[in-house]
């Protein structure tokens, strides 16, 4: 996914570039508008792809959209990014990769996602009366977390990635 990322760094950093140019004259809301277009959609396109990759591919992604908020916010190198993002309502990376699997998830639950999605998650029903039954969980898929690491295919598949990011926050809400 190394290639992918350099791909999306080279474009964010071109956006940046000219939103930086037409900073001045832009007030805060219309670059936050800009930013989000132009950057955000390049760094959300395919992100679901992105679970599980390496830190230091992370930390690129993250230092892009960090370089765009302070340009929107108009802030110094040296000033600390985590306001800057919470006052612009931006999630980091990371999150917002997880927030793309869990929309994803919660739509093939709920049959608003492409049919071929939906068939690669099913809730768990046990086979015989327990009291977990009433519980909200995700069936295991072939490939089990501890036999795979984070660099194989299996572990990062869209069925266990929904499933791990489903144990970790509540998707029975509203259901």
């Amino acid at each position: 996914m190394s290639d992918h990322v350099s791909s999306v760094v080279k474009a964010c950093y071109f956006h940046i570039r000219t939103l930086g140019r037409l900073r001045p004259s832009l007030n805060k809301k219309t670059a936050n508008a800009v930013a989000v277009s132009l950057i955000g959609s390049t760094l959300d396109y395919a992100n679901s792809c992105l679970w599980g990759i390496s830190k230091s591919e992370l930390s690129r992604l993250q230092r892009v959209q960090n370089t765009a908020a302070r340009i929107v916010a108009g802030k110094k190198t040296t000033d600390h990014i985590t306001p800057v993002l919470r006052d612009l309502h931006w999630l980091p990376v990371e999150k917002r990769i997880e927030h793309k699997l869990l929309t994803l998830t919660y739509g093939c639950l709920h049959d608003l996602a492409p049919v071929y999605l939906q068939e690669l998650i099913r809730r768990y029903q046990p086979q015989r009366n327990l009291r977990s039954a009433a519980h909200f969980r995700l069936e295991r898929p072939s490939v089990q977390s501890g036999n795979a690491n984070k660099k194989t295919a299996g572990f990062r598949s869209f069925s266990n990635v929904a499933r791990f990011c489903g144990t970790r926050f509540p998707l029975d809400q509203g259901v």
